[in-house]
């Protein structure tokens, strides 16, 4: 065999075992991204919620009724208000299409 032939098989060798190390580092990555868009998504609806909680308590101690309207529309909020003796009861849903967040509170009224 002469150079250049030994150089073909050498680099046919070296590019059969890298691309099988390519492959699972391209798994990994894949991983990671995705557990990372979770990680961003269940963060972003737990803001969402204790943000929507800030609302409806400020809007109750107001005297209001408790509505709000959150702007991100990636983002839907749940409210349900008990009302009760001296308060009100809140607790606050947040969903996205990869999160879900919930939250209460008592609001002294």
């Amino acid at each position: 065999m002469n150079k250049k032939g030994a150089a073909m098989v050498l680099a046919l060798v070296i590019s059969m075992s890298a691309l099988p190390a390519a492959g699972v580092l391209v798994s990994i990555a894949r991983s990671d991204l995705s557990s990372a868009l979770d990680d961003y998504h269940s963060a972003r609806v737990r803001r969402a919620a204790w943000g929507g909680l800030e609302l409806v308590r400020r809007d109750l101690q107001e005297g209001g009724c408790g509505e709000v309207t959150w702007p991100d529309p990636d983002i839907a909020l749940e409210v349900e208000i008990s009302e009760s003796e001296g308060g009100w009861q809140v607790f606050v849903i947040a969903r996205s299409e990869r999160a879900v967040a919930t939250i209460s509170t008592w609001v002294e009224g």
